[in-house]
């Protein structure tokens, strides 16, 4: 499958994308990195919405160890608004990928 976006990452908690800010779903909780990050305009309106929704959120960025506990994920960014995110590939720690 093709690659559209590269997520940042800091000892498997995820930041970001490259280009993008990223949410994932856990326990009915958006939950996404509170600092260490660029905030971003449409980041701001989906955390709009979530407030106006009543949808818990955790600032806090998302952890890949648990993420066979999230329910889905998201990213977001001025030209691809919010989007989910359909597959995470992530390669061996230290294996060469081509």
């Amino acid at each position: 499958a093709p690659i559209n976006e590269l997520l940042l990452s800091d000892e498997g908690k995820i930041l970001e994308g490259s280009q993008t800010n990223f949410y994932a779903i856990v326990d009915g909780k958006v939950v996404t990195a509170g600092e260490g990050i660029l905030m971003g305009t449409v980041r701001r309106l989906a955390l709009e919405v979530c407030e106006r929704e009543r949808i818990p959120v955790v600032l806090e960025a998302p952890d890949l160890k648990d993420v066979d506990r999230w329910e889905g994920c998201l990213i977001s960014s001025t030209s691809r608004l919010l989007l989910p995110v359909d597959e995470l590939y992530r390669p061996a720690e230290g294996a060469a990928t081509t």
